[in-house]
């Protein structure tokens, strides 16, 4: 496994290592912890693509890492599980080395990733589509991702993506 996986993994445990993390945000890493078993790592490419001014977006406030939070609770079933999953990911403080995206399809949230950048590599993980017509398959979001992190970052020399082997 790539060391870039174990830096995201890391930074996304210390985002509850608060004072008084709530026991929603904590049962909803153990979740997202569990989810970590049916994931794989595999090297990948990108291509650049036209994007327009509203499809994509790095969560840059507090409301768009809401809205990243909601896309993300949609990867479990079950309410109480959809609640705890999103407490987790709602407290998240937007910090190096990672950053949230999020797309966007006729105003719409459908599209939603991580992005870890670490050492000239970059890893994305945590995609999330609802059916939409802009993103229509995975590969469509990490072009997009890419495209745009790359107008603010040097392109790294290796692209990891973290995909669920369910």
């Amino acid at each position: 496994m790539p060391t870039i996986v174990a830096v995201k993994n890391q930074w996304l445990h210390q985002q509850v290592e608060v004072e008084h993390p709530t026991s929603q945000s904590l049962r909803g890493r153990a979740l997202y912890q569990s989810l970590l078993e049916t994931q794989a790592v595999e090297p990948c490419e990108a291509e650049p693509v036209a994007l327009s001014g509203d499809d994509l977006y790095l969560v840059d406030f507090h409301r768009l890492t809401i809205l990243f939070a909601m896309l993300q609770s949609q990867r479990v079933d079950g309410e109480t599980a959809q609640a705890e999953l999103l407490e987790f990911f709602a407290q998240i403080i937007l910090s190096a080395p990672c950053e949230l995206y999020i797309g966007f399809c006729d105003g719409q949230p459908c599209a939603a990733a991580m992005v870890t950048d670490y050492q000239q590599e970059w890893l994305i993980s945590d995609c999330v589509l609802t059916p939409n017509s802009r993103f229509t398959q995975q590969q469509d979001l990490i072009n997009a991702i890419v495209t745009l992190k790359a107008t603010h970052s040097k392109r790294p020399q290796q692209l990891w993506l973290e995909t669920s082997q369910r």
